[in-house]
């Protein structure tokens, strides 16, 4: 009986912990992956919230960057991925309507800006400023990045005039933002919170821009390989506590996303443990990105049965 009791108490060593069950016998082979689609504007605050995320739960986030349109299209080809995080409402709204996307958690906003070296050494004040003569004006390309679609949006025949002019176009906003920190453009058409990240850089508000202002999101795509882990890192990216401070310390603006409990911090990342459990024996009942006991059935070979153990301490004696 001894043997036996020693034998239960054993099984119960993979026992339910805060809501979910710790198998100790084998770490888990490899990491999990979710692949992200990110607007470049947004990889600064990405690849920190993305290391964060990886030390936090085990959970490595492969990015690929590039302009919004250019990731949809490259999403609706492809039919891959976990998570895209769009710079504007537009492209989020195509990618929904396509079936791309199944779940949507607003994350930042962001306001179009004329960025000039520091100082504005060329002065520009107004839209007609960037017609001069004397002014390199980048673009970034309408067909791929937001920036572009929201400012052709805005800007109406403007924008036709001042493609005209551009002395380049590029196909990111880091990319715009790079070329002027290096002193070869004088003025572009950017993101605010881009222009933030570069130190040697400032904001000119234009009221042609004024109402130029845009939600990036981020969203759960329907290819995900675990919807439920990509949406734990969804939310994760746009939580006050976790994502929300990284973007606030990068210079973005956080729309302010549901509250990080410390109790999903403990629990999520469990759920990799789910065909475990069952292997075992045990039935999953929840699937959310949360475990809770109440999500958890013990299987009736785990159960005590009445008076089971109750000469357990009489047998050790």
């Amino acid at each position: 009986m001894k043997k036996y009791a020693l034998s239960a108490l054993a099984l119960l060593g993979v026992a339910l912990v805060v809501g979910g069950f710790i198998y100790r016998s084998a770490p888990t082979a490899g990491v999990p992956e979710l692949d992200v689609h990110c607007a470049a504007g947004l990889k600064k605050p990405m690849e920190l919230i993305a290391a964060e995320f990886l030390k936090d739960y085990g959970v490595q986030a492969k990015i690929n960057y590039g302009g919004s349109s250019s990731l949809l299209s490259s999403i609706r080809i492809s039919k891959k991925g976990d998570l895209l995080l769009a710079a504007d409402q537009s492209t989020m709204d195509d990618a929904q309507r396509l079936g791309l996307v199944q779940e949507v958690i607003p994350v930042v906003i962001q306001k179009l800006v004329v960025a000039v070296a520091k100082g504005n050494p060329k002065e520009i004040q107004q839209l007609s400023d960037l017609l001069r003569d004397d002014v390199r004006l980048g673009l970034v390309n309408a067909e791929s990045a937001s920036a572009g679609k929201v400012a052709r949006r805005v800007l109406g025949d403007d924008w036709e005039r001042l493609l005209a002019k551009a002395t380049v176009t590029k196909p990111t906003v880091t990319d715009l933002a790079g070329d002027l920190s290096l002193g070869t453009l004088d003025a572009a058409i950017i993101w605010d919170s881009t222009a933030s990240q570069f130190k040697n850089l400032e904001a000119i508000t234009i009221p042609q821009l004024a109402s130029a202002q845009e939600v990036a999101s981020i969203g759960v795509l329907t290819s995900a390989k675990d919807p439920a882990r990509a949406l734990q890192m969804a939310r994760y990216l746009a939580a006050p506590e976790t994502g929300g401070s990284i973007l606030t310390a990068t210079g973005f603006q956080p729309t302010g996303g549901d509250k990080w409990s410390e109790g999903e911090r403990l629990l999520a990342h469990r759920r990799d443990q789910k065909e475990r459990f069952e292997e075992a024996g045990f039935r999953w009942r929840g699937n959310g990105p949360t475990i809770l006991s109440k999500d958890i059935e013990v299987p009736p070979w785990l159960k005590r049965p009445t008076g089971q153990f109750d000469d357990v301490q009489e047998n050790r004696e």
